[in-house]
């Protein structure tokens, strides 16, 4: 029987390069969410300044209104990215969940075999010391 150890080196390495992708794509998940929460805190304290003393509405009001609308878009640029970055994370998840069965099922066979080679090996063993069991009486005997 071959010798798993070779492809189950291989199976942990491909499961650890996956599990380094998952990472980086949580890491630009963590990202958009700081670049959002960026955003928001950036209108609430424009909003802040709108409420202060020395508040011009004649200048402000309409700067206010376009920076607040692009505001909302790139808000919704990086939902949508979000979308598309839950999409690639879900599928990582499922990639390195059938990569871990997989090693687990190599593991598992390679355990087995070893058993078997084992129970083979102690059978032998064990023959040969009866043998040998048995010769050395028949000599005392004689």
């Amino acid at each position: 029987m071959a010798d798993l150890d070779p492809l189950i080196r291989f199976r942990k390495h491909e499961l650890d390069e996956k599990q380094k992708f998952l990472a980086r794509l949580y890491e630009e998940a963590n990202k958009l969410l700081q670049q959002r929460e960026a955003i928001l805190s950036s209108v609430e304290k424009e909003m802040d300044v709108m409420r202060g003393e020395e508040f011009q509405p004649f200048m402000a009001i309409s700067g206010f209104g376009t920076f607040l609308q692009s505001s909302k878009e790139k808000i919704k640029k990086i939902e949508h990215e979000e979308k598309k970055l839950d999409t690639r994370i879900e599928i990582a998840v499922t990639d390195m969940r059938n990569s871990f069965g997989e090693l687990k099922k190599v593991e598992i066979t390679q355990a087995r075999r070893l058993e078997e080679e084992r129970k083979k090996l102690q059978a032998k063993e064990d023959a040969l010391f009866e043998e040998i069991g048995l010769q050395i009486y028949a000599k005392n005997k004689e």
